[in-house]
Parts: structure tokens; sequence; C-alpha cells
């Protein structure tokens, strides 16, 4: 009976080795298969994007690594010229969550030129990086089509504004933003408009500033969390959460905006997503790609060269090692 039961609990716990598992580690040949049957009823949209007209914006969703990608875009896009595509103008120290008085952050930001000089226009890249929060605190997808043709007055809305957003594993997401919110985060701000989303999710706090130190029980068990579907809700067309809209039609949503983005990027495959993000921008790197290329089948040359020169040496040293043990053998049976 003893066996048994031990037996039992270890097969409990391979299971749930196996459930973690499945969160944390992605299965490529699965992927691959899915892309093989769809690649051919997928239609990959031909982007041409213009610096001298239109605008890329970025849609952050909280802990998807988005601020990341946005300092590795700001700080190493090359464009034509050679030039990076992006300067720093100023630096501005944030304050701490749990002690306004200390500064222990630096916020850098950046300015993103047109090839041509507009003033009224001045960036071709909307983000936290080069205008702030100046959409609100985590714009969504819906408050932030509405807000940056302020600062964009001769373009277009519909043709002009090139979106994209990083979708994130939601375990994952959702187990960095309880970690982040349990330092004290909140993501709202004191002059931030009311919202039927935020007056909801402050009720989470049980009459506290904040939800510093929550446990994950507790976080997962407010109906009200705003983690609970983040990505689906910032995707969406919800305007101040007021509106009585069932989870499905949100979803629905979601979908149809992510699918009608210029690009988007998968954190858990950010090679890739780079290379997708490169076709927006698919001359600013020519050269680099034509150089890469002629240097990998240059190595791979030598390589082969070496790989010959290699196995070849060890022949001839295979040979004199008989020569030399066959002379030695020799002088041994002189000797004796």
């Amino acid at each position: 009976m003893m066996r048994f039961f031990r037996f039992f609990l270890f097969l409990n716990f391979l299971i749930f080795l196996c459930l973690l598992c499945s969160i944390f580690i992605v299965d490529t040949s699965k992927s691959k298969k899915y892309v093989d049957k769809t690649i051919n009823k997928v239609i990959i949209p031909r982007i041409k994007f213009n610096l001298n007209k239109h605008v890329l914006a970025f849609v952050h969703i909280q802990k998807t690594g988005g601020s990341d990608f946005d300092r590795f875009l700001i700080k190493n896009l090359i464009l034509n010229n050679n030039q990076k595509a992006c300067r720093f103008l100023s630096e501005i120290k944030i304050s701490s969550l749990t002690n306004p008085n200390k500064k222990i952050k630096k916020f850098r930001k950046f300015k993103c030129e047109r090839s041509i000089s507009n003033k009224s226009e001045p960036s071709w890249y909307f983000s936290r990086q080069t205008f702030g929060w100046s959409c609100g605190l985590h714009a969504n997808f819906n408050q932030l089509k509405s807000c940056i043709s302020h600062f964009y007055s001769s373009l277009d809305p519909k043709n002009d504004f090139f979106f994209f957003t990083i979708i994130r594993h939601p375990v994952k997401r959702y187990l960095s933003e309880w970690k982040h919110v349990a330092r004290g985060a909140t993501w709202i701000r004191k002059n931030q408009k009311p919202s039927c989303l935020v007056d909801k999710y402050i009720k989470c706090f049980r009459g506290g500033k904040n939800w510093l130190n929550v446990s994950l029980n507790d976080f997962m068990s407010c109906e009200f969390n705003l983690a609970n579907n983040r990505q689906t809700k910032m995707l969406s067309n919800i305007k101040t959460g007021c509106e009585n809209t069932s989870d499905r039609t949100i979803l629905e949503e979601a979908k149809i905006n992510l699918e009608n983005m210029s690009f988007f990027a998968l954190n858990e495959f950010q090679v890739l997503s780079q290379k997708l993000f490169e076709k927006m921008f698919p001359e600013h790197d020519k050269s680099d790609m034509e150089l890469y290329k002629y240097a990998t089948n240059l190595f791979f040359k030598r390589l082969n060269a070496y790989g010959n020169l290699l196995k070849s040496i060890k022949i001839q040293k295979s040979k004199t090692c008989s020569i030399n043990d066959f002379s030695l053998k020799s002088l041994d049976d002189a000797f004796n």
C-alpha cells in the first residue's frame, strides 16, 4: 500500500512537471507544422512605410517586453545614409514608487527626425521614448488612435499611421504584472480621466493607495483586476470600460485589430519578430545583408578548406606514425 501511494505521488509530480513545461517551453515543431498548413492562406501585407510621410506608433502593453524593444529600436535602427534613425534629446529622473522624494530611475527622451525637415511633424516614431505618455499611461489601441492625430494634424488617420505591438505568453505576462504590482505599481496617474475600469480596479486595493505586497492568491481573486485578459482589452475597441461588452466581443475586436496592424511581435520569438520588423525598413540594411551573405559564404569556404587540410594532415600524421612505429620496431629488433 505504501509503495502504491509513493508511486501515485510520483505520477502526480510528473504530471505537474509536464504542465509546467507546457507553459515555459515552446514546441517549435508544432509551430512549424501550423505555419506549413496555413502559409498559403495567410495574406502577408506589403508595407510601404515612408519616413518622410508616415508615423510608426507603438501600442505598449504592460509587461510584454515593450520597454526593451522600444529602447533597442531607438538606439540601434540605422537608415540608408548610415545615420542612426533617432537621436538623444534629454534625460528625466523618475521618482520611486514608494518614496516620491527619492529619484531612482532615469528616463531618456529621443527624437526620430524625418529625412526632410518638417517642424510641424517632428518625429516619424511615436512611443514612450519619443513623446512620453502623451496619450495616457500605457494607452490602449483605441485611445492611441484617437489621440495621436492631435500631434500630426496634416496626416490621414486611416492611411498614414502604422501601429504595432508586442504580445507575450499570458501566464508569463500575468505573473510579471503581479510582481510589478506587488512592488507598488498601479499605472494610475493622479490627473487621469475617470474610467469605469480604473474605478473598479481601485476596489482591489481595499482602501490602500496601491496593492503593495499583494499575494498571488489575492491578486488572482479580485474580479476587477486589470491584469485579467489585459492584452485582449488593450487591443480591443474599449474606450472607458463603461460599455457593457461581452468577453467574446472584446476578443473578436482584439483579433481584428491585431490582424490589421502593420506588424506585431511575439515576446517568445524575438529573433523572428526582428526579421518581420525589418521588412518595414527593407533598405536600411541592404548593404549589410549583402556583405553578411558574402561573409557567410567566404567563412564556410575557408572552413571547408581548413577541414580538408586538417583531414590531410591527420592522414599524413597517421602515415608518419606508422613509419616511425616500423622504424622503432626495426631498430629494436636490430639491438636484440
